[in-house]
């Protein structure tokens, strides 16, 4: 990385918690907030049992059943990681290699994807530290095995 990347990298992540500052300020953390951090506001008990979305191009509305992850069908979500990762493979194998800013060329792995997404992985840690900063306490990750899969069969 030359010196004027690292410049940009810390200037632009500086401007990333900034921003996310600036986000939670207005939301999680005004005293008028209607955001989870207001116990009267969030009722886990009267949330819906499904979620909806829609995206420009979708034919449809997508209901999900938020217990399962999965339709009226069965299938899982057009936004699971799975169907995400597999639409940034079809995106990331259009990128002629001499361009591509990953150390593996062809990422096999969604974990390791996400590893090697420099970018990525530097905005995490700026929301991790802003929500620190916050006063809002640490993110809970997940296990990494769920995201241990690859798109092959």
């Amino acid at each position: 990385m030359t010196q004027q990347q690292a410049y940009f990298e810390q200037r632009t992540m500086s401007e990333l918690e900034q921003l996310i500052m600036s986000e939670l300020k207005k939301g999680c953390l005004s005293e008028e907030s209607e955001s989870i951090s207001n116990a009267e506001a969030r009722q886990p008990g009267k949330a819906p049992n499904f979620s909806v979305n829609w995206t420009v191009g979708d034919s449809a509305i997508e209901v999900i059943n938020s217990t399962t992850g999965k339709d009226e069908l069965g299938r899982a979500s057009r936004l699971c990681k799975h169907a995400l990762y597999c639409r940034w493979m079809r995106v990331h194998g259009k990128v002629p290699a001499n361009l591509q800013r990953s150390k593996i060329t062809k990422p096999n792995i969604y974990h390791e994807s996400k590893l090697v997404a420099r970018e990525y992985q530097a905005a995490k840690a700026c929301m991790f530290r802003a929500f620190i900063k916050a006063g809002l306490g640490a993110w809970v990750e997940k296990p990494t095995e769920q995201d241990q899969f690859s798109l092959t069969p």
